[in-house]
């Protein structure tokens, strides 16, 4: 007579279970997980339970604008992330949210304030753009840099991102500040002649490998001295080249080296990230 045996799958270090779902502009199997990826901030989309339990879910807002003129960095998107987000059988609601634009040079204005990413309950708030010239770095997901002389940074909101930095002394080469990042803060200029960085994001490997999102924009200056470079996670340079936010990053513009004769960086768009176990582990298989 045969014997039946049974094999005990390890139990695996994670809190997400095992979900029915359907969404997303992207869907990838690794494993014994499934990944969806909602990356279009043109148009809402929808996440569809059929069987409910907790996902693995990250939010990023999109970030903010680097300021114009002599500008600071744009704050990044507000990052939040959930190991065991609880879902229940129906449509939830996803907006992946937008950069905001740069400042214009000509007449010094701040950056635009990123748009918000939402996935359900969960509210990722857009950061916040880059003062202009003398103005202070405006609040948001993270706070925009400061411009020159002294201008203070933007605040950030509390769990999703850290405050932009303060602008340097003037006159000089009038060097502005980083915007914040999801992990640091946006640095402060320095003196008459170096600009700040920008804070640095965080790293998450909930799409199947690892990745920095949500830094913040490196600061400009009015005619010359060191320009702060963007933070990891997206930010973008501050100066006259590369000074986009990176797409789908959350990360926030440059501010503008005044005489480059164009606008200040754009923010990056944002990202929502859902994941969620196939087969449970535990599962008992029996055979003779």
């Amino acid at each position: 007579m045969a014997v039946a045996a049974a094999i005990l799958m390890p139990a695996l270090a994670q809190t997400a279970s095992a979900v029915t779902a359907a969404g997303g502009n992207a869907t990838n199997d690794i494993g014994r997980d499934r990944i969806h990826t909602f990356t279009n901030s043109a148009t809402a989309s929808n996440f569809v339970v059929m069987t409910g339990g907790a996902v693995e879910v990250l939010v990023v807002a999109g970030g903010g604008g680097g300021g114009g003129g002599a500008g600071g960095g744009g704050g990044a998107g507000g990052l939040i992330y959930s190991n065991a987000f609880p879902v229940s059988p129906g449509e939830i609601s996803v907006v992946v949210g937008a950069g905001g634009a740069g400042g214009v040079w000509s007449s010094s204005t701040p950056g635009k304030k990123g748009t918000n990413s939402v996935f359900g309950s969960l509210t990722a708030f857009g950061g916040g753009g880059g003062g202009g010239q003398q103005a202070a770095g405006n609040a948001g997901g993270s706070g925009g840099g400061g411009g020159h002389s002294g201008s203070a940074g933007g605040a950030a909101t509390n769990g999703q991102g850290k405050a932009g930095g303060t602008g340097g002394s003037s006159p000089g080469n009038y060097p502005c500040a980083g915007g914040g990042g999801a992990g640091t803060v946006g640095s402060n200029a320095v003196g008459t002649t170096v600009a700040g960085k920008g804070g640095a994001g965080l790293a998450y490997s909930i799409s199947g490998v690892t990745n920095y999102y949500a830094g913040g924009g490196g600061g400009g200056t009015y005619n010359g001295g060191t320009l702060g470079t963007g933070g990891l996670g997206g930010g973008g340079n501050g100066g006259a080249a590369n000074m986009n936010g990176t797409a789908n990053t959350g990360g926030g513009g440059g501010g503008q080296k005044n005489d480059s004769g164009v606008a200040a960086g754009a923010g990056g768009s944002g990202i929502v990230i859902v994941r969620y176990i196939l087969v449970l582990p535990g599962t008992v298989f029996s055979f003779k």
